[in-house]
């Protein structure tokens, strides 16, 4: 099995209200930690820490953020090509076929 560095793993980054907002590097994680901004709701499995010369913090694979951030939410999707071949899944909306433009 190859162990992998913590810095390359990701951590997933919560609202205020634990909902799932994004996923940040494990150097962002561990600023945000630091500043205050956000707080660890779940340490690495591996109980990875990363030093500095005056601090050493625990590695987080969960975090917090204190403060609600607002996600903007739009009520239509726009209606681009991408997004029409996005929803018919590439296949032509009267054969079936594969399709690689909209118009079959």
């Amino acid at each position: 099995m190859i162990a992998i560095s913590w810095q390359r793993q990701r951590v997933l980054l919560l609202n205020a209200t634990f909902e799932p907002l994004t996923v940040v590097s494990t150097r962002r994680a561990i600023v945000l930690t630091i500043t205050g901004r956000a707080e660890t709701v779940h340490e690495d499995e591996d109980h990875a820490i990363a030093h500095s010369e005056q601090l050493a913090v625990a590695v987080p694979s969960v975090i917090r953020l204190n403060h609600f951030v607002r996600v903007p939410y739009r009520a239509q999707i726009p209606l681009t090509r991408a997004a029409l071949m996005r929803r018919d899944a590439s296949r032509c909306g009267y054969c079936g076929s594969r399709a690689t433009t909209i118009d079959h």
